[in-house]
């Protein structure tokens, strides 16, 4: 992201940090893909690169949206839980993206739970690190780490599955 910025301030590119740190995130811990990411962003014309102008071009699941739906499961409600991810995947949110992203926020929430908010750990651009703490106390520590488990072996089953999008449901 620091990297990414440098550039940014060379092409004179406005730029939030946040919104280089979902760059670089998106380009999965790569220069290479984070550097033709930014390319392809700036061949657009943007002139100022914020959170939410890099998750509509990027495609990237909005992190409030996100946010809510570990809500809807920490505090247990079913109908709240299948009705935010219904919402994300009728809008064009893919099955497997849903919960790779579900994934990163739950380890977050973990990271946050035994490590305390000093916690270098975690970066979740254009949400307040207070708001994440809390939502985290929400959770037991087991319960996390057993859920990001079951998410991921769900993430397996799905890519071989015809039938991904009732088993994210059954989840």
């Amino acid at each position: 992201a620091a990297h990414l910025k440098a550039i940014c301030k060379q092409e004179k590119i406005d730029a939030d940090d946040d919104a280089l740190l979902l760059v670089a995130k998106a380009g999965a811990g790569s220069m290479r893909d984070s550097l033709s990411l930014l390319d392809r962003l700036l061949s657009l014309g943007e002139k100022d690169l914020n959170v939410g102008l890099i998750e509509q071009l990027l495609g990237l699941l909005k992190t409030a949206l996100l946010f809510n739906l570990a809500a809807a499961i920490g505090s247990g409600d079913v109908a709240a839980t299948l009705g935010q991810a219904d919402g994300m995947i009728a809008g064009g949110l893919s099955v497997d993206s849903l919960i790779a992203s579900l994934i990163d926020h739950l380890r977050n929430l973990l990271i946050l739970r035994t490590c305390g908010a000093k916690s270098n750990l975690v970066e979740v651009p254009g949400l307040p690190l207070a708001d994440l703490v809390k939502q985290a106390e929400q959770f037991d520590a087991m319960s996390l780490v057993q859920d990001i488990a079951i998410l991921e072996e769900l993430r397996r089953q799905v890519r071989v599955s015809k039938a991904g999008r009732a088993l994210v449901d059954a989840t």
